[in-house]
């Protein structure tokens, strides 16, 4: 894969990127907690926003990598991605755009729907959780191994910039490595409690 330019971002591009972000995560926390009812106090925790802002990247970033690469607002800022995972540049590569397509338009509504079961204290949340933080746990194992196995290998995918490579390509990626693993984890327990419970 040939490395793409690094482009120059300026303050708008930052602007459309974060500023897009924190709109998305803000109107669906308003949602959430204007259907909330009794349940207020549960929408402002860690598990939920890290639900929101996953589905809030997933359905809008990563949907905008697929479908509308060439003609979005944040094309720079995906341009700066591409930079350091040659995989997202113009256009999309093959097995990239398939795992991401995914992403965007199932885990991200998933991402949604559990912080609501979560907020809401509903029976199916914990199912839904290990199956979004299967995903998740999958999507970022395919996006480590995916370079190892082609004919480029990691230099021909990833940029030898070490801080675009670290900064963008590991650190805005690593999040996924870390959370649902704890994510899945506890819905693990809380799913062997009550099993338990029930076969008394």
């Amino acid at each position: 894969m040939k490395a793409p330019p690094v482009p120059s971002l300026g303050v708008l591009d930052w602007a459309y990127v974060l500023g897009g972000l924190a709109i998305g995560i803000a109107l669906i926390f308003c949602l959430l907690y204007n259907t909330a009812g009794n349940y207020k106090g549960r929408v402002f925790t860690f598990v939920n926003f890290w639900f929101i802002m996953s589905g809030v990247i997933h359905s809008w970033i990563e949907f905008m990598f697929v479908f509308y690469r060439n003609s979005t607002i944040i094309g720079n800022g995906m341009d700066l991605y591409a930079a350091a995972d040659f995989r997202y540049g113009r256009p999309l590569e093959t097995g990239t755009a398939a795992m991401e397509a995914i992403t965007a338009l199932i885990d991200g509504p998933l991402c949604i729907a559990v912080a609501y079961a979560a907020i809401h204290g509903r029976g199916w949340r914990h199912p839904a959780q290990i199956v979004l933080c299967t995903m998740q746990m999958y999507g970022l194992l395919w996006f480590i191994l995916h370079p190892l196995f082609s004919d480029e290998g990691m230099v021909g995918h990833f940029s030898s910039d070490p801080v675009l490579f670290w900064a963008i390509a590991v650190g805005m990626n690593a999040p996924w490595g870390i959370v649902p693993p704890f994510l899945f984890y506890e819905s693990f327990v809380k799913i062997s409690k009550a099993m338990k419970v029930k076969q008394g």
